[in-house]
């Protein structure tokens, strides 16, 4: 594919990489045997010249599918600067959206074209080398920032009913992030799942009493049904891809999204009404945030084993412990801070809600995945849509609520 549009195929057949190699010297010897080729002229640029495709530019990327991470003698001369991409659908389902997938992780990608990160290059010649932060980076910072600025001052200054209502919008926006990964292209398909999102929040709003006496039980009650259904999604988890014939069909994923949607502005507004909520609500966020951080920078710096690598390939058992890592400094923190709580409670209520929030994260990573979506919007710049950026509380926050109610912190 050229910048011009044009389009050209190339058929390789019964063709290996070492045999084109091998091919090439065997051609190039026999050029100086008979005097026709000096070997002091030999270099790369004369040897792509005999190579079996001279005239083709080297792959700028190299596409593997069905989950095989090696190249297979395929063009061994070819990609020796080439960008990998392995995706896990088999060839016959890698679709447009797969391969959208594929240039999305193409363009994220840092080329240094055998360039060490000091700066040299591989034939030894120096280049200077400056440190830049990219524009992704940065917008994702700035709109971090943003968002935090955002959440805090609402928090501050709003009521607990008043905030809860500014986070039914937000639910409503993840609701239409659900329809694109239910595929609801038509404008009456995403209206009608929207509207039983609203229909659902007011009916549970109304019988919640947001706002007049707020009814606990029912909230305990919904966050029971919440935190079993991420118990199922645990074992569809384990079980992908075979699992996702039971929880993929349109109708089933959809109700899941209403289900899990109301479950997490529900756990929202119950922790809010709690006395000392903003606090609770504010320590939830953080065990979330920690177990998100934790395992970034630990997969980062350690990551070797993959926690799921047919779900979400970045993430690895590495990261995972970072993150639980720092949710036992988040628990000295609290004991040193605030000695009168109590150690075993207090771990109770942390530890779950981490491992929960890995559990969410997973949840839409395999959605998206079987989806052949990398974001769920775009709403965000740089940190992709809404539900990319709570997929881990809306799993967190029912079991949070719900430990709370039997809990003294309550």
């Amino acid at each position: 594919m050229t910048a011009s549009g044009t389009f050209t195929l190339y058929l390789c057949v019964d063709y290996g990489g070492r045999w084109d190699i091998a091919r090439t010297a065997q051609t190039m010897a026999s050029e100086v045997q008979m005097g026709r080729l000096r070997s002091t002229d030999i270099d790369e640029t004369l040897f792509d010249k005999y190579m079996h495709q001279d005239g083709i530019p080297d792959p700028d990327l190299c596409i593997r599918t069905a989950g095989e991470q090696r190249i297979s003698n395929f063009l061994l001369w070819q990609l020796a600067y080439s960008e990998l991409y392995f995706a896990d659908c088999y060839w016959p389902d890698f679709d447009a959206n797969a391969f959208e997938l594929a240039i999305v992780e193409y363009y994220r990608r840092q080329r240094r074209f055998g360039l060490r990160v000091d700066g040299e290059a591989h034939g030894g010649a120096e280049f200077e080398h400056k440190k830049t932060v990219t524009p992704m980076l940065k917008q994702r910072v700035i709109t971090a920032l943003v968002l935090v600025a955002a959440f805090v001052w609402l928090l501050v200054n709003l009521t607990a009913a008043e905030f809860s209502l500014v986070l039914l919008l937000l639910v409503m926006v993840a609701g239409w992030e659900w329809t694109n990964l239910l595929h609801l292209n038509r404008r009456s398909s995403k209206a009608g799942f929207l509207g039983l999102l609203l229909l659902a929040l007011a009916a549970v709003g109304l019988n919640i009493g947001l706002f007049t006496e707020f009814n606990f039980a029912l909230g305990q009650q919904i966050s029971m049904i919440a935190v079993g259904l991420w118990a199922i999604i645990f074992l569809w988890l384990q079980g992908y891809p075979s699992s996702s014939i039971l929880w993929s069909p349109r109708p089933v994923l959809g109700l899941i999204g209403l289900l899990l949607l109301v479950a997490t502005w529900v756990a929202l507004t119950s922790i809010l009404h709690r006395e000392a909520g903003r606090w609770l609500l504010f320590l939830a966020i953080v065990i979330v945030a920690l177990a998100d951080v934790g395992g970034y920078v630990a997969g980062r710096l350690f990551g070797k084993n993959k926690l799921a690598p047919i779900i979400s390939p970045g993430k690895t058992w590495e990261g995972f412990a970072g993150g639980m890592l720092l949710q036992i400094l988040l628990i000295a923190g609290l004991m040193w801070q605030l000695p009168q709580l109590r150690l075993i409670e207090l771990t109770i209520l942390v530890i779950p809600v981490a491992l929960y929030s890995v559990l969410g994260d997973l949840f839409e990573s395999m959605i998206k995945r079987h989806s052949g979506v990398k974001d769920s919007s775009q709403l965000l710049p740089g940190h992709g849509g809404v539900l990319d950026r709570i997929d881990g509380f809306m799993a967190a926050l029912p079991l949070f609520s719900l430990l709370l109610a039997n809990s003294s912190f309550a």
